[in-house]
């Protein structure tokens, strides 16, 4: 699988966007490989049973006290370190 990180976020030298493998993000992060696959795994099925609720990011939102920008960030796999 290969996403796409903010590298300025990552390395704190400029923002460009770069394709990384999850391997290689897990790699850059020092953090373990299958905690990554978890975590987007997760973030795949919360997107999908939202989807399957017909509910807006809004609803879902509100139903569990989060800002829509924060569910935003989690389906996009932004600041998904607390997922």
């Amino acid at each position: 699988m290969i996403i796409l990180v903010l590298v300025g976020q990552l390395l704190n030298n400029g923002m460009a966007w770069k394709e990384m493998t999850v391997e290689e993000l897990a790699k850059s992060l020092d953090v373990d490989i299958h905690e990554v696959r978890e975590k987007l795994r997760l973030v795949e099925l919360i997107k999908k049973a939202r989807k399957e609720k017909r509910m807006s990011q809004v609803q879902l939102a509100k139903k569990i006290g989060v800002t829509q920008s924060r569910i935003a960030q989690i389906e996009s796999r932004v600041g998904t370190a607390k997922v």
